[in-house]
C-alpha cells in the first residue's frame, strides 16, 4: 500500500474551478432570464438538478425627521446550479453572481473530459451575459495528498528534491506548516500565479498536504460576450489551455517522479 494516497483514485484533485470575471455586475433581470431558460431546458435540469437563487438584502433607514425604520428588500443577484456526489460535495456547479461566472467540479477525471463539459456549460449560460466584458480568466485547483504513516519519510516520497516551491528549512520541520507564494508573468496578458502548500490535520484527524494553485490572467483586451460564441471561445480557450499547462508544469516541478508517474502527470515535450 502506498503511503501517499490521492483524493480521487488516480489523481489528487479535490476540486477545480474556472472563473470568468466580468466588467459589469450581473443584475436581477439577467438572473431571472437564466433561471427561466434553465427551467425550459430538460437536458440542463438533468445535468444540474438543483437551482438555488441567491438574494441580495438591501436596507432602508428612515430620514432624520421620520420614524426610524429597518426594512429589508430581497432581490436576486445570483444563482447556483449544481449536482451533488453521494458524499455531499458538488460534482458539478455553475455559479452566476456579482460580476463573475464560475464553473467547477469535485469529480475530476482528466482534462480531455472536464474541459469539454465546461465548454458545454459556457455555451448554455454565456448568452445571458451578452454585452458584458470578460476582463479576467482564472483556474483554481485544490489537490489533496493523504499521508498514511507520518513516521515514514513521506516528504521525500511526495516532493521532488530541490523543487522551486518548498524552502529547504521547511522539510526539516516535524510539525504542521504552510507556504503561500505568488508571482506575476507577462505573455501579452498579465498572469498571476498563486501556489499555497499546506501540511494540515483534517477534521477526521488525517495528515494531509493540500496544494491550492490559482492562475489568473488579466486580459490585455477585454473580451466582449456576443452572439458569436465560437468567436468568444476562440479568445478564451487559448488562455485557459495555457493556464492548465502552467499548472501541470508547477505540479511536475513540485512532486516527485514517482507521484507524477502514479498521477500520469506528463509534460508535453
Amino acid at each position: 500500500m502506498n503511503n501517499i494516497q490521492f483524493q480521487n483514485g488516480n489523481n489528487a484533485i479535490e476540486k477545480v474551478a474556472f472563473i470568468f470575471i466580468l466588467s459589469e455586475p450581473i443584475n436581477n433581470v439577467v438572473v431571472k432570464n437564466v433561471i427561466t431558460n434553465y427551467q425550459n431546458t430538460p437536458d440542463m435540469i438533468a445535468k444540474l438538478p438543483r437551482c438555488q437563487p441567491q438574494n441580495m438584502i438591501s436596507f432602508q433607514i428612515g430620514g432624520m425627521m421620520e420614524q426610524p425604520q429597518n426594512m429589508t428588500s430581497p432581490m436576486m443577484n445570483g444563482v447556483i446550479f449544481d449536482i451533488l456526489l453521494p458524499d455531499g460535495r458538488q460534482k458539478w456547479f455553475v455559479n452566476l453572481a456579482n460580476n463573475f461566472l464560475t464553473i467547477g467540479c469535485s469529480d475530476y477525471t482528466r482534462w480531455d473530459e472536464v474541459w469539454p463539459m465546461v465548454k458545454e456549460y459556457m455555451d448554455f449560460f454565456m448568452p445571458a451575459l451578452e454585452g458584458n466584458m470578460i476582463q479576467e480568466i482564472g483556474i483554481e485547483y485544490i489537490d489533496e495528498f493523504k499521508i498514511s504513516d507520518i513516521s515514514k519519510d513521506w516528504k521525500k516520497e511526495l516532493f521532488r528534491e530541490n523543487n522551486d516551491f518548498i524552502p529547504k528549512h521547511i522539510l526539516s520541520k516535524n510539525d504542521f506548516w504552510h507556504i503561500h507564494q505568488g508571482y506575476f508573468e507577462s505573455d501579452g496578458h498579465k498572469n498571476l500565479n498563486n501556489i499555497n502548500i499546506n501540511y494540515v490535520l483534517d477534521e477526521k484527524m488525517n495528515h494531509k498536504v493540500v496544494v491550492q494553485t490559482h492562475h489568473k490572467t488579466t486580459c490585455s483586451s477585454s473580451i466582449l460576450v456576443s452572439t458569436d460564441l465560437a468567436g468568444v471561445m476562440s479568445l478564451i480557450e487559448p488562455i485557459v489551455e495555457q493556464n492548465h499547462l502552467l499548472n501541470k508544469e508547477i505540479m511536475h516541478n513540485l512532486l516527485s517522479s514517482e507521484i507524477c508517474k502514479r498521477m500520469k502527470l506528463e509534460l508535453i515535450k
